[in-house]
């Protein structure tokens, strides 16, 4: 079964999302790895790295700013 144009530029911009991730520092980039590709819960994310969830929830806020003014509108979020 082949692809449909519209799965390649999905993979393309998950690609491209997951990039863009793994180029920010590392307080970004865990949480925004565990949340955007893991979909793990705060709490599970506070847990494993050891932080507070007012912490987490600036860093993943954050983390989406630097993300949208990276990607422009090739980023939406869920």
């Amino acid at each position: 079964r082949s692809r449909g144009l519209g799965d390649v530029y999905k993979r393309q911009g998950y690609n491209r999302l997951v990039q863009e991730i793994l180029s920010l520092d590392v307080i970004y980039r865990d949480v925004l790895t565990l949340k955007l590709i893991y979909e793990y819960s705060i709490d599970e994310i506070c847990s494993w790295l050891n932080i507070s969830e007012n912490t987490a929830k600036s860093r993943i806020y954050r983390g989406r700013k630097m993300l949208r003014e990276r990607l422009g509108g090739f980023y939406n979020e869920k």
